[in-house]
C-alpha cells in the first residue's frame, strides 16, 4: 500500500513537473504573456527612447547592460550583458507597432574569451524570443504600452524554466521603462 502511494506520488509531482517546467510553443494569437502599462509622456516620445535611441536609453530598463554596439544593420545592436550576451533587432511591423526580436547567448557565461560572437548566437542562439509592442496615445502626455511575448524557444540551460523567469523579468523591465522614461527627456 505504501509503495503504491509513493508511485501515485511520483506520478503526480511528475504531472507537476511537466506543466511547471514544459515551455509551451506561442503564436501571436497565444502567446506567452501579454502587459498593458502606461507611460506618461507622448507616443512619439515613447516610441523614440523605446525603439530609435535604444542604444542609449536600452540601460534604462534592461539590467545589467555593460555595452551596446550596432551590429548587421539599421536597429540592430549587439549587447553585452552582465551574465550573457545578445542580438537585438527592431522592425517596424504597422503604425504604432514593433517587433523586436532577441536572440541570446547561453547563460552564465561570465570569461570573456568563452563568449560567443554575434554571428554565432544568431546562429545558435540560447534562447530566442520575440515581443511585440503597439504604442497608443492615450492623450497628449501619455502612451499605453502593450507588450506582448509571442515567441520563446530555449535551446540552452533547459533547467531552467524560462516561460516561467521571462515574464517576471519583462515586467520589472515595463516598471523601470515607466519610471525612468519620462526623466531621460
Amino acid at each position: 500500500m505504501v509503495g503504491g502511494a509513493v508511485d501515485r506520488m511520483a506520478v503526480i509531482a511528475l504531472a507537476l513537473g511537466v506543466c511547471f517546467w514544459w515551455p509551451g510553443a506561442y503564436t501571436r494569437e497565444e502567446p506567452l504573456k501579454t502587459w498593458n502599462f502606461t507611460i506618461p509622456m507622448p507616443k512619439h516620445k515613447v516610441e523614440r527612447l523605446l525603439v530609435h535611441d535604444f542604444q542609449k536609453t536600452a540601460p534604462l530598463w534592461l539590467k545589467e547592460v555593460e555595452s551596446i554596439k550596432p551590429y548587421g544593420g539599421r536597429s540592430s545592436y549587439f549587447v553585452r550583458v552582465g551574465q550573457y550576451d545578445m542580438v537585438v533587432r527592431w522592425r517596424k511591423t504597422a503604425k504604432d507597432v514593433w517587433d523586436s526580436s532577441y536572440k541570446v547567448s547561453p547563460l552564465f557565461i561570465r570569461k570573456r574569451h568563452l563568449r560567443p560572437s554575434p554571428a554565432s548566437i544568431e546562429a545558435s542562439p540560447g534562447i530566442d524570443w520575440a515581443v511585440e509592442w503597439r504604442l497608443l496615445a492615450v492623450s497628449a502626455s501619455e502612451t499605453a504600452v502593450q507588450r506582448t511575448i509571442f515567441k520563446l524557444e530555449q535551446s540552452s540551460n533547459r533547467w531552467l524554466p524560462l516561460h516561467r523567469l521571462m515574464p517576471l523579468q519583462c515586467a520589472d523591465e515595463n516598471v523601470a521603462m515607466a519610471s525612468s522614461f519620462p526623466h531621460a527627456v
